[in-house]
């Protein structure tokens, strides 16, 4: 099998990294203003959710995929095939990062609420977001605290303030989302 290959794409003056290998996507980062910084936290973020870390790479592999996630930092939709994205294999992390599908753009989600439909307690639901190698395709900006407030963001709450604004979410004060916008329960029926 191929090493994986760590791989900076520009995308409008921003730069995203992507961890590729035999053309499937295990990580990436949000836009970032400078590609060494992306390179950087996308080790640590790998490091964190697979346990090693990508040498960086020159190729050209995954700009679409690229252009794709700089899609989802502005708030739109995003088109990535999820049958080309590999999750790390730890059972907990997969469950909690999966349910990250059922939160649609402009609403977010208690950690409660993902550790419900994840069966794991709400504080290994935190942790094991703080370990997603996949933002914006899994949107763990989109998970607050159940007291509104923002919680805890790899990337800094103003990115997550930023992200959830893009998409609709009403944030009060950079401190708090709105109630017009949270699904207390992820289950069938959510509201």
């Amino acid at each position: 099998m191929a090493r994986p290959r760590l791989i900076v794409h520009e995308v409008n003056g921003f730069y995203v990294a992507l961890v590729l290998r035999e053309g499937f996507l295990l990580g990436n980062t949000i836009p970032v203003e400078n590609p060494e910084v992306a390179a950087r936290l996308l080790r640590e973020s790998f490091r964190r959710a697979w346990g090693s870390v990508p040498l960086l790479d020159k190729g050209v592999d995954g700009l679409d995929v690229a252009e794709e996630i700089y899609r989802g930092f502005l708030g739109e939709p995003i088109r990535i095939d999820l049958r080309k994205v590999r999750l790390p294999p730890q059972d907990k992390l997969r469950r909690v990062v999966r349910s990250l599908l059922l939160i649609p753009r402009g609403k977010v989600t208690t950690y409660r609420a993902v550790s419900e439909v994840s069966n794991v307690h709400p504080r290994t639901a935190g942790l094991m977001l703080s370990r997603n190698p996949l933002p914006i395709v899994y949107p763990c900006h989109r998970v607050v605290k159940s007291d509104l407030s923002l919680g805890g963001y790899s990337y800094g709450l103003d990115k997550k303030v930023l992200l959830l604004r893009r998409e609709g979410v009403e944030v009060i004060n950079s401190k708090k989302v709105s109630p017009r916008n949270i699904l207390w329960s992820l289950k069938e029926g959510g509201c």
